[in-house]
């Protein structure tokens, strides 16, 4: 184990890469703390657009523009070459940088010219879940942590030296995305608190180096290209991946012929008796509440809210004892084996069809 130190202590102007909450919960502490005001690097304003438009609740997002300006700091958004942020950073008098939700890999010169002095704040406990994909898997796989890492960056996909780490849990029954996003920002903010205040008194944080071996990656998923729901699947591993792809995003999606539409909400009930396979994704009834029971393997789905095209409602607005739900193989495959970039998901609108 060694440790990690910035001379400059309280006067560390830092370079800050990315975009959300985290960066500008950062920017306002340092400075609160009267730090050197900040040098922010963004990616262009239309690569925004789909975070804006969907992370509408406070606690989940803060839009990095406004907050640049509210503090008269600078803010790039072009989109240099690394060599060309380097030169920006050099003639800022940046001492460090620090990346959050940066949507590309930092280069190799970039490291260089700032050795041992690079960190990135990541959302989970690493090695565990590497790369941009944790939320969704998690809910997928019945897992409530909540859990964020400060590590300084290398030349590898999150795999430099750990720093700070925090750890906890949702005590909720049937969380969705925009239940941990709001949890770890509140690790996010605790471990930038304890970061900057370590930097501000000069002190030295331990590092800890990652094992290898103890890592996993699972890839970012992209709601309206990987979130195919499968009507082969039982009723429970459909009501989680319907949650898995909720709110805050534009939920599952299948289809009713040509119609593609998001389930956004939806529970498991016991079916009243054992229903064959090929009766997979057929309406069993429309309620006057305007909910609708669709068949599953082993159970049924009460569907409560739908989106067609943005616009949500309950599904007996749509669905009639007569639908069928489905989704065709070629759709079900790419959304099962295609991953996307982060540059690549600034999708302004849901396709209603294929």
């Amino acid at each position: 184990m060694s440790g990690f130190n910035i001379p400059e202590a309280g006067g560390c102007r830092f370079a800050l890469m990315g975009a959300g909450f985290h960066l500008c919960t950062m920017l306002e502490r340092l400075v609160a703390l009267r730090f050197p005001k900040p040098l922010v690097f963004t990616y262009p304003r239309a690569e925004h657009e789909r975070d804006r438009r969907l992370l509408t609740d406070a606690r989940i997002y803060k839009d990095v523009f406004a907050t640049a300006q509210r503090f008269g700091v600078d803010l790039v958004d072009e989109n240099l070459s690394d060599a060309g942020m380097v030169d920006r950073m050099k003639a800022h008098g940046c001492h460090a940088v620090f990346s959050m939700s940066w949507r590309r890999i930092i280069a190799p010169g970039m490291i260089a010219a700032f050795p041992g002095r690079i960190c990135n704040l990541h959302p989970s406990l690493l090695p565990k879940e590497r790369g941009s994909g944790t939320f969704t898997y998690r809910i997928l796989n019945n897992s409530r942590e909540v859990s964020a890492t400060i590590h300084v960056v290398d030349a590898g996909l999150d795999t430099g030296p750990v720093l700070l780490q925090s750890l906890s849990g949702l005590a909720l029954d049937r969380p969705k995305p925009h239940d941990y996003l709001i949890a770890t920002n509140a690790l996010y903010t605790e471990l930038i608190e304890r970061f900057l205040t370590a930097v501000k008194a000069g002190q030295t944080l331990p590092t800890q180096t990652q094992v290898q071996d103890d890592h996993t990656y699972l890839p970012l998923l992209h709601t309206e290209t990987n979130g195919a729901i499968d009507w082969s699947w039982t009723a429970d591993e459909i009501e989680r991946f319907i949650r898995a792809f909720g709110d805050p995003y534009p939920g599952a999606f299948t289809f009713v012929k040509d119609t593609r539409l998001a389930i956004l909400d939806a529970t498991v009930e016991p079916a009243e008796v054992p229903f064959h396979p090929y009766l997979a994704g057929r309406t069993l009834s429309i309620h006057t509440d305007g909910t609708a029971r669709v068949i599953a393997r082993d159970g049924v789905l009460r569907i409560s809210e739908i989106a067609i095209a943005g616009e949500r409602f309950r599904p007996g607005r749509f669905l009639k004892p007569t639908s069928a739900l489905y989704t065709p193989a070629a759709v079900l495959e790419r959304a099962r084996t295609a991953v996307l970039r982060a540059n690549q998901m600034n999708v302004p609108d849901v396709p209603a069809s294929t």
